[in-house]
């Protein structure tokens, strides 16, 4: 905590702290990685969705700015309060990243590029920036592409397992995908503040890992196609990093979980987890799938995790070379 001058004394002992920071990072790529495919899944699929309905595209396209720039200028805002304000003061000790190193050196920096990007996005779209008309375009963008779907799911479904298996590359057997009005399954952890249970009640999709038949399983529900391949892809990227979690002594097990598995913290998460999923994206050697590295990144140990991450923005050729070496050297 040296780089701090707010210093102030860590409940945690160095070893659960540093276990914290490894599952706050790893949270950090798996939201990542979901909101990236959630902005840009749909082009991947382009022509099948054109053979669909030819409006998909665009209905998806603006729905998708409108969503993505709502985090920083929308209703979700007005609950969880300003995200400028938050990712200025990561210096606190009333942030919850207060004790990331991470985030307290890089989180203003990521913050500031993501949301230029979903500004931009927005204005390309033509989605209205001040919060009740972007909220309103958003809902009739959503509605109009759930109207359209609504005679086309199981084939919507199927191409959503596609495409979550063609980015991460989990096996389809291993994807159970659902378009529906309820989309909410499992045990969520309960909300700790009024905030998070506004948060839970404005969720329109889930997605993660349940254990079924024997076998762990990939299971994504949404309201819509974009969202439903953003939960595949959170839960998929889960399923690898699982294997980052699955030695660790119960009672350290308890002690993350405690303090990083809060439905507060998604919101930041998907507010810069896009931009630091294409940093991390940039020194992922092309050779190597994509599963691999991440299977890779997971294992590693906690402190070595920071380095590779503080790397991968400061020296992304160092990156790179350690990523490269992670993956020969993974059992």
């Amino acid at each position: 905590m040296a780089d701090n001058p707010h210093f102030v004394p860590d409940k945690l002992n160095p070893p659960q702290r540093h276990l914290v920071n490894k599952r706050l990072s790893m949270n950090l790529l798996i939201q990542g990685a979901a909101a990236q495919a959630h902005q840009t899944g749909h082009h991947l699929v382009r022509d099948e969705l054109n053979s669909i309905n030819t409006q998909l595209l665009r209905q998806y396209d603006r729905a998708i700015a409108g969503a993505t720039y709502s985090y920083w200028r929308g209703y979700v805002t007005f609950v969880m309060g300003d995200a400028t304000t938050f990712w200025h003061t990561l210096h606190q000790a009333e942030s919850p990243f207060f004790y990331h190193r991470f985030l307290r050196r890089h989180g203003r920096m990521l913050a500031e590029a993501a949301f230029a990007s979903a500004e931009k996005r927005c204005l390309e779209k033509e989605i209205p920036t001040d919060m009740l008309s972007m909220e309103t375009a958003i809902m009739n963008d959503i509605l109009k592409a759930v109207d359209i779907e609504r005679n086309h799911r199981k084939r919507l479904e199927q191409l959503a397992v596609r495409a979550c298996s063609q980015i991460i590359g989990t096996p389809p057997d291993l994807i159970d995908a659902s378009i529906t009005n309820e989309p909410a399954w499992g045990t969520v952890r309960a909300p700790q503040t009024p905030a998070g249970k506004e948060i839970l009640r404005m969720m329109v999709g889930w997605g993660g890992v349940d254990w079924i038949d024997g076998q762990l399983r990939v299971i994504g529900k949404a309201i819509v196609w974009p969202l439903l391949l953003h939960e595949l892809v959170k839960g998929s990227m889960e399923l690898i990093c699982l294997h980052g979690m699955n030695e660790l002594p119960s009672e350290d097990y308890d002690v993350v979980m405690d303090h990083t598995e809060h439905i507060e913290y998604e919101v930041p998460m998907l507010q810069v987890g896009p931009e630091f999923y294409q940093r991390f994206l940039r020194v992922n050697p092309r050779e190597i799938a994509l599963a691999d590295c991440v299977m890779a990144v997971a294992r590693m140990e906690p402190v070595e995790l920071e380095e590779f991450f503080f790397d991968m923005i400061e020296s992304p050729e160092t990156a790179e070379k350690t990523l490269t070496r992670a993956v020969a050297t993974d059992p």
